[in-house]
């Protein structure tokens, strides 16, 4: 799904997914360390 909107010309979308892909690896370890 990141994949796809990175993929899009449009420079608003390109910066969105990249604010979506920040805000998952910041959020990423809070999950791990939850469900393990």
């Amino acid at each position: 799904m990141i994949i796809l909107l990175a993929t899009k010309s449009s420079h608003e979308t390109r910066s969105r997914s990249i604010q979506l892909s920040v805000v998952l690896i910041s959020i990423m370890p809070y999950f791990n360390a939850r469900y393990l």
